[in-house]
C-alpha cells in the first residue's frame, strides 16, 4: 500500500517536472527576451517546431528559421516584429495589415507578371502568448538542411523527373523516403511524379502524408488538392479546399481547383461564389465563368425536376421525355454526380446496360459516401446483364464489405435495382425484378464460382429476405 502510494506521487511529481520544462522550452513572448528566442518551441496545428539561427534583425522584428521537429526542414521565417511586449495589439494589428497587402500583390505577381513564386506566403498567427509572422521558404533557404545526404538523392530524381523519366525519379524519391521517411520535400515530389505519370490515386498517400507532417506550408496544401481533384473521390477535393482556405484565408493561388472541385460534387452555387472572389488572368476567368454558369443552370433544371418528380411520383418517370431531358442536362454539366446517378439508373431501365454501369460508375466519389453502396449494386447489376462477371462479382463484394463494414447487414440496408432517387435520398426501387432474382440466378449462371465470395452470397441471402416479405418498392 506504502510503496504504491509513493510511486503514485513520484509519478505525480514527474509529470508535474515534465510539465513545467516543457513550458520553460515553449516561446512565451510575456517572458522571453529576443536573446532568448533560438532554441525554443513552437506549436502550430499539432506540430512542434524549434526556433533556429537567426537570420536577420530589423525594423521589421526578429527573423528567424523555423524548424519542423517531426521532418528536420526549414520551411519556414518566424518574424517577431519589434513591438511584441511593450504593444502586443499593435504588433499583431501591423501583422495582420502586412497578410492582407502582401496576398495582393502575390495576386497581381501571380496573375497579372505570370510570376507565382515572386512572393512568399506570408500568414499572422496569434500563439504563444502574442502574435507573429509566419514567412513560407524554399527548402535550403538560409542554409539549413538536417538531412545533407538527401540533397544530393533529392537533385539526382528532379533531374530524371526534369526529363521526362517519371517512372526513373519515384523509385529514386521512394528510396530518399526509405532513408528519411518524414522528409516532406521527397514525399511532395514523389506525389508529384506520380501525378505527371496520371496516376493520381498512388499520387494521394505520399502527398498525404507531407500535409501530416508538414500542415503550415500552404504549397502542400495546393498539391493534395490539385491531385484530389483529378482523382475519383471528388468530396475529399472539396473538404482539401475549404480545410486549405481556413488555414490561408487570403491565399489564392488554389481558387480555380477549388472551383472545380465543388463542381465536381454538384454544387454549382458554390463554385460560382469562389470564382466571383478569385483573382485569376482575365480568358481563364471568362471561360470558367461560362462553364459556372452553364452548370448553375443546368443543375437548376435538374433540381427543378425532380421537384416535380417528387410531387407526381414513379408514373412521371415513364414519360418518354424523360431519359432525353437528362441525357440533356447531363450534356450540359457531366460532371454533377447526382445527374450521373439519375442518368444511369433510367439508362438501366431503357435496358442500356453498358452506358448506365458507366454512369454510375462516374458518379461514385462525387455523390456522397451514403449512396455509394447504391451505385456500386447498381453498376453491378447493368453488368451482371452484360455477363462481364469479374467487375460485377467485384462490386457486389465490394459493396457488401461496405455495408458490412458500416454496421448495415440487415436486408432493408442491401441496395435493390434503382429506379430513382428523390432530393430527399427516398429511393424508389423496381421489384420487376427484383434484385434477388437478379442475383440468385447470376450465382446460378457464373461461370467462374471463384468470383463468388461468402459476401456476396450473404447479399444474395438478404436479398431474398427482402423480397419475401416486402412488397413495397419504397425504402429509405
Amino acid at each position: 500500500m506504502s510503496s504504491d502510494r509513493v510511486y503514485r506521487i513520484g509519478g505525480s511529481i514527474f509529470n508535474r517536472w515534465l510539465q513545467l520544462l516543457k513550458k520553460s522550452d515553449s516561446l512565451d513572448l510575456t517572458r522571453h527576451q529576443p536573446a532568448d528566442f533560438a532554441g525554443k518551441i513552437v506549436v502550430l496545428n499539432e506540430r512542434e517546431y524549434v526556433i533556429g539561427a537567426n537570420v536577420r534583425i530589423s525594423d521589421q522584428g526578429f527573423s528567424h528559421q523555423l524548424i519542423n521537429r517531426m521532418s528536420g526542414l526549414c520551411l519556414h521565417i518566424i518574424q517577431i516584429r519589434p513591438e511584441y511586449r511593450q504593444a502586443p495589439d499593435k504588433a499583431w494589428t501591423i501583422s495582420r495589415d502586412k497578410e492582407t497587402v502582401t496576398a495582393h500583390l502575390r495576386d497581381f505577381e501571380r496573375v497579372e507578371a505570370g510570376r507565382p513564386d515572386m512572393i512568399g506566403v506570408l500568414t499572422a498567427r496569434q500563439g504563444c502568448e502574442g502574435s507573429f509572422e509566419l514567412h513560407e521558404i524554399g527548402w535550403g533557404m538560409y542554409g539549413h538542411d538536417m538531412a545533407p545526404a538527401a540533397v544530393e538523392a533529392i537533385g539526382a530524381a528532379n533531374a530524371l523527373a526534369e526529363k521526362g523519366d517519371h517512372q526513373g525519379a519515384i523509385t529514386a524519391f521512394e528510396r530518399v523516403v526509405d532513408e528519411h521517411p518524414n522528409h516532406t520535400v521527397a514525399l511532395n515530389n514523389l506525389a508529384g511524379s506520380h501525378f505527371d505519370l496520371g496516376q493520381c490515386v498512388e499520387a494521394l498517400d505520399p502527398i498525404g502524408r507531407a500535409v501530416e507532417i508538414e500542415p503550415d506550408y500552404s504549397k502542400y496544401r495546393g498539391s493534395h488538392l490539385i491531385i484530389a481533384v483529378n482523382c475519383p473521390a471528388r468530396w475529399h477535393a472539396a473538404k482539401l479546399y475549404d480545410d486549405l482556405k481556413q488555414q490561408f484565408p487570403h491565399v489564392g493561388d488554389y481558387d480555380y481547383y477549388g472551383i472545380h472541385a465543388y463542381l465536381g460534387i454538384g454544387k454549382p452555387d458554390r463554385a460560382r461564389a469562389i470564382l466571383q472572389q478569385a483573382k485569376l488572368p482575365e480568358a481563364e476567368a471568362q471561360s470558367l465563368g461560362a462553364s459556372v454558369e452553364g452548370a448553375v443552370q443546368a443543375r437548376g433544371r435538374y433540381d427543378a425536376f425532380r421537384s416535380e418528380v417528387s410531387a407526381n411520383g414513379k408514373p412521371y418517370l415513364l414519360q418518354e421525355w424523360v431519359l432525353p431531358f437528362l441525357e440533356e442536362v447531363h450534356a450540359a454539366y457531366d460532371v454533377d454526380p447526382d445527374i450521373q446517378a439519375s442518368l444511369g439508373f433510367r439508362l438501366r431501365a431503357a435496358g442500356e446496360y453498358k452506358r448506365a454501369a458507366a454512369m454510375l460508375l462516374r458518379a461514385l466519389g462525387g455523390i456522397g459516401s451514403q449512396l455509394n453502396a447504391e451505385c456500386w449494386a447498381n453498376a453491378a447489376y447493368c453488368l451482371l446483364m452484360l455477363g462481364d462477371w469479374p467487375r460485377a462479382m467485384d462490386l457486389l463484394d465490394r459493396t457488401m464489405r461496405l455495408l458490412e463494414m458500416k454496421g448495415m447487414a440487415n436486408p432493408v440496408d442491401i441496395p435493390g435495382i434503382v429506379e430513382w432517387i428523390s432530393d430527399q435520398c427516398m429511393i424508389t426501387e423496381t421489384m420487376k425484378p427484383s434484385a434477388a432474382e437478379v442475383l440468385s440466378r447470376a450465382l446460378l449462371e457464373c461461370p467462374d464460382k471463384s468470383l463468388i465470395t461468402p459476401a456476396i452470397e450473404k447479399m444474395a441471402a438478404l436479398l431474398r429476405q427482402f423480397a419475401a416479405r416486402m412488397d413495397g418498392p419504397v425504402r429509405k
